[in-house]
């Protein structure tokens, strides 16, 4: 919850999610534009280091979780409710609205215009190349491409190049330093 961080950084918040939402995250330990947006912030959950880009947009409605480490680039868009398609009352979709959980891992980079879909499970240390769509389950250290993203290449890890390493990175002066 937000409690102690600055008082304009509070107030920005406020300003775009009105003064009873709150978005689940340490504003003193991550990067969120103003230019970012957020459905059901209540629901998105932002762990430490996460850095998120110019006009991104996260539904957090069937609810978000972004690991500790891991970079959004710019338009990147995280959707977590989509509409009755399958067998609507309407044509083409009713008003019912089906809600599927997004997680993403630790220390993943998601890059230009990458969009996730209701129900994907990012593991930690992935790659998603810009422009890719992101659904099902994209297991750890890969790099993944296309629509759908598949793998293309695989991440060399070494131990001592794991997500924990990645989390050092300290927010100063509006940018993420090693």
């Amino acid at each position: 919850m937000i409690r102690g961080f600055m008082i304009r950084s509070v107030r920005a918040l406020r300003g775009r999610f009105g003064a009873r939402a709150t978005l689940n995250c340490d504003l003193s330990k991550s990067i969120i534009p103003s230019s970012a947006r957020f459905k059901s912030p209540d629901r998105i959950v932002i762990s430490p280091y996460v850095r998120i880009g110019q006009n991104s947009y996260i539904d957090g409605s069937g609810t978000v979780k972004i690991g500790s480490g891991t970079t959004l680039a710019e338009n990147v868009c995280i959707l977590s409710s989509s509409h009755n398609f399958i067998n609507p009352s309407l044509l083409p979709f009713d008003e019912g609205e089906k809600l599927d959980a997004v997680c993403i891992g630790e220390a993943c980079w998601l890059g230009h215009g990458v969009m996730v879909l209701p129900g994907t499970t990012i593991g930690n240390n992935v790659i998603i190349a810009a422009g890719s769509v992101a659904r099902g389950e994209l297991h750890e250290n890969g790099i993944y491409a296309g629509n759908p993203a598949v793998r293309v290449s695989e991440r060399k890890i070494s131990i001592e190049n794991t997500a924990e390493n990645y989390l050092q990175y300290q927010v100063v002066s509006g940018s993420l330093r090693r």
